[in-house]
């Protein structure tokens, strides 16, 4: 059984992952984030992997959904076990720019999603990222369609 995360130490980051987000600060989200990072998220073709696919994709985050905004419903949880944060969020954003990996044009509808976060660390930063939400929920609340 390995060592778990420190409470305090998820506790403080966080705040600090989210602000970023909500700031579309993509050069503070790639600081968070190991060389070597692997990203899944159920948006995404395939997992992206590195510090600048990190950088590429909170960018193009924000240009898609200008005014997203992530919350917390809850406390993140902090593993017993291992160097690994559980985060539960919420996200709202208008489909205001295209959204690249997935071709899908702007059409102006309203993101509504829930979500949760696995993040596990290595020297005080995400070295691995698997977000889970409905992405199919996602794609109908604002109106997508696959692309042709």
């Amino acid at each position: 059984m390995g060592s778990g995360l420190d409470q305090g130490f998820l506790d403080a980051f966080a705040p600090r992952w989210w602000a970023a987000w909500n700031c579309r600060d993509a050069e503070a989200i790639a600081s968070m984030v190991t060389d070597d990072l692997v990203y899944y998220n159920p948006a995404l073709d395939e997992d992206l992997h590195g510090r600048e696919a990190m950088f590429d994709y909170a960018a193009m985050l924000g240009q898609a959904f200008p005014d997203g905004r992530f919350t917390t419903p809850e406390e993140p949880y902090a593993s017993l076990t291992q160097a690994k944060g559980i985060v539960p969020w919420h996200f709202v954003g208008t489909h205001a720019g295209d959204f690249v990996p997935m071709g899908f044009k702007a059409t102006g509808g309203v993101l509504e999603v829930d979500g949760v976060d696995h993040w596990w660390f290595r020297d005080g930063r995400i070295c691995r990222h698997r977000a889970t939400f409905d992405f199919a929920q996602a794609m109908r609340s604002i109106g997508a369609t696959t692309p042709a």
